[in-house]
């Protein structure tokens, strides 16, 4: 806090961080990255880079519990040190530096980067089969003898008569 305008700082992260309250299912893992600080005249300007971690996810089609592997590349915030009240603009997420303790803690920020990079609708496999409709068995694993009905090739909702 106390560096001149234009201080640099970087250094590396490979630390376990408790993820429970952003990304259900999930407690404590382990994350890997570089931080890169810069001291703004009444902020400072955190840069994650090649943030990297794996979670635990369930697939969407056949409900099997699997890890799935998150990749930050770029994630940016400024932290503010005495940024006056009239400066900020209105509705912007606002991040402080601790004054007290003169820390940042980057745990809101790393939680919420790895929570927008989780996949919308997570799959085990692109080749997933998934459950039968049916009588629910995971196709992955086994046939089953219920009648499927197939698409037809070009339309997503036209089924043959």
């Amino acid at each position: 806090m106390n560096a001149n305008v234009g201080a640099k700082e970087k250094f590396s992260i490979d630390d376990d961080l408790d993820i429970s309250k952003v990304i259900p299912g999930n407690g404590v893992i382990h994350v890997t990255g570089e931080v890169a600080m810069m001291r703004l005249p009444h902020e400072i300007n955190v840069q994650v880079k090649r943030l990297n971690s794996e979670v635990v996810g369930t697939c969407n089609r056949c409900l099997k519990v699997f890890k799935i592997k998150l990749a930050v590349s770029h994630a940016e915030r400024e932290f503010i040190i005495d940024l006056p009240a009239e400066e900020i603009e209105p509705g912007e997420d606002i991040f402080y530096v601790d004054k007290r303790t003169r820390e940042i803690d980057l745990t809101d920020m790393v939680s919420h980067e790895l929570l927008l990079h989780f996949p919308l609708i997570p799959v085990c496999s692109e080749s997933c089969k998934g459950l039968c409709d049916q009588c629910g068995v995971n196709l992955n694993e086994t046939t089953c003898s219920c009648k499927h009905i197939t698409r037809v090739a070009n339309s997503p909702f036209r089924f043959p008569h």
